[in-house]
């Protein structure tokens, strides 16, 4: 009779926790390797083994959907901010304020800004002494990886990406109009990139 003792599988879930440290694949490595072992096949009823391979299966499902979430990427976006004048001349140093739910950034054109994801739209107002100000609504749109999230995740991944608002984009580039009130919209920029 073949019987591996739990002494014999610790290395190996050493080394799997080590791949996966700090994450919750290392408690659910630990007892798929300690509920799939020959042992608890061999030595235990038939009956045993089944509510066995049943909370593995449990376990997998939990760890896929938890994890899912984290698949989108970064919170954080960086986007180009530019501003022009009614000449369409590029006009340096404006001072902006960028605002969503998640935060207010502020930033000095031309420059690229870091700003946190939402599923709302960013809003950005530009003042400059001797120019007027300059509006701009950067439209937010749900990425792409959110469909993946709610085949692969079964949706638990999307709703965590939407509220952390992960799974959601803004247009990369942000150029604002001084004197005039601008939406950009990252479906428009797209269609434009595909044009050319």
């Amino acid at each position: 009779m073949f019987v591996i003792r739990r002494a014999q599988l610790k290395p190996w879930a050493n080394f799997c926790s080590d791949i996966v440290k700090s994450s919750p694949w290392r408690t659910f490595l630990s007892f798929l390797a300690i509920s799939l072992s020959p042992k608890a096949v061999i030595k235990n009823s038939k009956r045993k083994f089944v509510h066995n391979f049943k909370l593995t299966i449990l376990g997998i499902l939990i760890a896929l959907t938890t994890g899912c979430a984290s698949i989108t990427g970064s919170d954080m976006q960086q986007l180009s901010l530019t501003a022009k004048g009614d000449d369409a001349k590029s006009v340096e140093g404006v001072k902006c304020t960028l605002q969503n739910d998640k935060g207010t950034w502020e930033a000095i054109t031309p420059s690229f800004i870091n700003v946190r994801r939402s599923s709302e739209d960013l809003t950005v107002e530009c003042k400059k002494d001797g120019e007027k100000d300059g509006l701009l609504k950067a439209i937010s749109r749900a990425a792409g990886s959110m469909w993946g999230n709610i085949v692969f995740g079964g949706g638990i991944g999307a709703i965590i990406d939407h509220n952390k608002g992960t799974g959601y984009n803004y247009p990369d580039a942000l150029p604002v109009q001084m004197g005039s009130s601008v939406i950009v919209d990252r479906k428009a920029q797209e269609t434009t990139t595909a044009a050319k």
